[in-house]
C-alpha cells in the first residue's frame, strides 16, 4: 500500500487462475480511499499480467508514491514479476501521474546479468520500490538461477 499526500491511499492486489503463464492470467488492480481506509474503490488497473502461480508468495508487485516536492510529486511506481518471457520471471515497471487510473506501458526493469548456466533460467522476483527524499526511485528484487523444468511428476 502507497499512501499519497491527498490523503487518498492506493493499494494493489492480484487476481489469477491456477494454470501455466502460456498467456497472461492475471490483473493487477490499484485501489484508492479517499475516507482514510474505511472504504476502497477502484482506481485503475494493469491487464495482461503473466502470473507465475509457481511460487505465489514470492510474486507480489509492490508500490511507492513520490513524496517530494519535485516535479514527479504524487506520481505512483509499481513493480510486479512477470513471467511472460520463456517462462520464467523478470520485474516490470510501470507510472502513473492520476493515481493509477493510467499507466505507462510497463517496461523490463531487472539486469538478469551474465553467467547463467547453459540448462538454467535466472528468475527475478520479490520486487521492493521506495523513493527516497530527492526524488530517486530504487528498485530492488530477489535472483535465483532454476533449472527449467519441462514436465514434472508429483
Amino acid at each position: 500500500m502507497a499512501e499519497l499526500d491527498d490523503t487518498k491511499r492506493n493499494m494493489s492486489y492480484r487476481t489469477d487462475e491456477a494454470s501455466a503463464p502460456a498467456t497472461a492470467n492475471a490483473v493487477l488492480y490499484a485501489l484508492a480511499s479517499h475516507d482514510g481506509g474505511q472504504t476502497w474503490d477502484p482506481a485503475g488497473k494493469i491487464e495482461g499480467v503473466y502470473y507465475d502461480w509457481r511460487v505465489p508468495q514470492l510474486s507480489l508487485p509492490a508500490l511507492a508514491v513520490d513524496r517530494t516536492r519535485g516535479q514527479f510529486r504524487g506520481q505512483l511506481y509499481a513493480v510486479w514479476p512477470d513471467a511472460r518471457q520463456d517462462h520464467r520471471t523478470r520485474i516490470l515497471f510501470s507510472s502513473s501521474r492520476d493515481h493509477g487510473r493510467t499507466r505507462t506501458s510497463p517496461v523490463v526493469i531487472d539486469d538478469d546479468g551474465a553467467g547463467r548456466s547453459a540448462n538454467g533460467h535466472v528468475n527475478n522476483f520479490m520486487p521492493a520500490i521506495a523513493v527516497n527524499g530527492r526524488g530517486v526511485v530504487g528498485v530492488s528484487c530477489m535472483t535465483a538461477e532454476m533449472p527449467r523444468i519441462t514436465s514434472a511428476t508429483v
